[in-house]
């Protein structure tokens, strides 16, 4: 009896032994098994939208970007782009359908209208080709108008107003002819040059640069445009200058009206407009704030000389004068020689 327990004791053990042996190698299966279960590798994911797009599964391809862009990380502006792929390919997939619908109505100027629109939205799109199909077999392009020649014979003449009228008018009668659309375009650029120069000539130099850029836009290789914006610069600078120099005359017309108002009593007014000028660059600076500390000293003498706030205030305005020029040599024949006598006695700074 004892050596059958021991035995199966050692039976047990073995087996025992034989499962912790063996237990690694189970819980890391299982653990592998959870965590592959639980994570995406996002590269997967945006090369799986990728091809589903391509594919034309709109729908399961925006699904992964949607997880994506959740998820954030490095990836998650791919996967915004790719929702941009996708929307652009619902509206052409949209526009094809409506296109074709009208192409086989026969209405020819809508369907041809949204053609162009999806060429430019998105190009390589497979359904152009069996659109082209359909255009092509149900509406067939327009013969030339004959007018045409006439309005290209004008515009060789340059008579561009009368060949932009006729283009235009050639233009509403066929939507969809490249021909005339350049030529329309063609004149108006022609329009253009004489009409930024009319307003250079006005002085409308905003009105001038604003057609300009039109200009730009409708042909921006014209070698015009070059000579064009420099002329405008000159003359932008040109009015600047004008401009300054009138701003210069405002401000010495001021000082003038200043010192004629101090001489005929006015003494506020001038002291004002003294004011007004001190307020700007002024070039004679020494010479206004003297004649404020004229003001002053006048109201000063005025009031029976004891306010000592009003001498001190001229005084103030004396010293600013000295300090703007220190050789400056006021009007001596024109005014008090009390206020002569307070000048002097004012120091620079003091």
């Amino acid at each position: 009896m004892e050596r059958e327990r021991m035995k199966w004791n050692t039976y047990g053990v073995a087996i025992l032994a034989g499962i912790l042996a063996l237990a690694p190698c189970v819980y890391a299966q299982n653990d592998s098994g959870a965590s592959g279960a639980g994570q995406e590798n996002p590269a997967d994911l945006l090369k799986k939208a990728r091809e589903l797009i391509q594919a034309r599964k709109l729908g399961e391809a925006e699904d992964l970007c949607n997880r994506l862009v959740d998820k954030g990380g490095s990836l998650a502006a791919d996967a915004q782009d790719l929702k941009k792929q996708i929307s652009t390919l619902r509206t052409c997939e949209q526009d094809y359908h409506r296109a074709l619908g009208l192409s086989s109505q026969r209405d020819c100027a809508q369907a041809i209208d949204i053609r162009q629109k999806m060429q430019q939205l998105c190009p390589d799109y497979s359904g152009l080709a069996i659109l082209d199909s359909s255009l092509q077999s149900r509406c067939p392009a327009p013969q030339r108008p004959p007018e045409l020649d006439q309005g290209i014979e004008l515009f060789n003449k340059r008579k561009y107003s009368e060949a932009e009228a006729l283009f235009a008018s050639l233009q509403s009668r066929y939507p969809n002819s490249p021909e005339i659309q350049s030529w329309v375009q063609k004149t108006r650029v022609e329009l253009s040059v004489p009409e930024i120069k009319a307003s250079e000539k006005r002085g409308d130099l905003g009105q001038a640069r604003e057609q300009l850029e039109k200009l730009a836009e409708l042909a921006p290789e014209d070698n015009r445009i070059p000579r064009l914006r420099e002329e405008l610069q000159r003359l932008s600078e040109t009015k600047q200058g004008d401009q300054g120099k009138d701003r210069t005359s405002a401000r010495d017309a001021l000082l003038d009206d200043a010192i004629h108002d101090f001489y005929a009593g006015q003494l506020l007014e001038a002291d004002r407009l003294l004011d007004q000028y001190l307020g700007q660059p002024s070039k004679y600076k020494s010479l206004a704030y003297f004649y404020r500390g004229a003001i002053a000293c006048t109201d000063y003498f005025l009031a029976g000389a004891k306010d000592e706030q009003k001498q001190t205030r001229a005084r103030d305005f004396f010293s600013k004068a000295r300090q703007a020029n220190g050789k400056f040599t006021p009007p001596r024949d024109y005014i008090s020689p009390k206020i002569i006598e307070v000048y002097e006695k004012t120091g620079a700074g003091s």
